[in-house]
């Protein structure tokens, strides 16, 4: 025996186009509003970050400036001390009466010169066992701070044509600012008149430079005192 089913009825339904309000905009993209806001929001995002990138390099520029100024002013200070401290030596008491009196530059006579910001002084600066005459300054308005050696003839006097001038620093602010470069302190038992009897000099540099091609600048005190080896 046969056991029949009612038939099965299949019907259609089609949702309306108005039953899905947002279909159109998640099928067609963003609409202009959103696209702006977009637009707005990367722009702000991508000038932070361009704002950030500068400081970062300004702040680069500034350490590497910093860095050199550094440098380059202990040099200096290291080449002021190590000549100063020769100022005066050999002296007359390291030779014979006879020597020096045939042969006067053998000897030095220690600071002939002394401002502000000018020093000039004698000594054997080269090890070589020849005096020269060395000459610190920085002229008037400027802001580079200049070295020339000249060698003494065996007669004392200094050998024209032979000075070898180079540029210690540049960017020097002292001139600027009124501070000066030298100062000193004399030896109270010495019987030479000054400038002979300085005993220490006393070296403050003041250093400006401006880095990365920018207003922003770097300032750099250094200091040192230089004590003579025969005051």
């Amino acid at each position: 025996m046969l056991l029949e089913w009612p038939p099965v009825k299949i019907t259609e339904e089609h949702t309306p186009l108005t039953d899905a309000p947002h279909s159109r905009t998640a099928e067609g993209g963003f609409t202009l509003i959103e696209l702006m806001l977009v637009l707005v929001i990367f722009t702000v995002l991508t000038a932070e970050a361009l704002s950030l990138s500068i400081s970062a390099q300004k702040s680069l520029w500034n350490v590497q400036g910093s860095t050199s100024l550094l440098d380059s002013g202990l040099r200096t200070l290291t080449l002021m001390k190590q000549e100063i401290r020769l100022a005066g030596h050999p002296d007359a008491g390291s030779f014979s009466g006879g020597a020096v009196a045939n042969h006067p530059g053998i000897a030095a006579n220690s600071f002939t010169t002394a401002t502000g910001y000018g020093l000039i002084f004698e000594g054997d600066v080269n090890g070589d066992g020849q005096v020269e005459q060395v000459e610190y300054t920085l002229p008037p308005g400027s802001q580079t701070l200049v070295r020339r050696v000249t060698p003494k003839n065996l007669d004392g006097t200094i050998r024209a044509g032979s000075t070898v001038s180079g540029i210690l620093l540049s960017n020097v602010q002292n001139q600027l600012t009124g501070q000066p470069v030298f100062s000193w302190s004399t030896n109270p038992l010495s019987q030479s008149p000054f400038p002979q009897n300085i005993q220490t000099v006393y070296v403050s540099l003041i250093l400006n430079t401006s880095t990365g091609g920018s207003s922003s600048a770097s300032n750099l005190a250094l200091a040192t005192a230089c004590e003579r080896m025969n005051p």
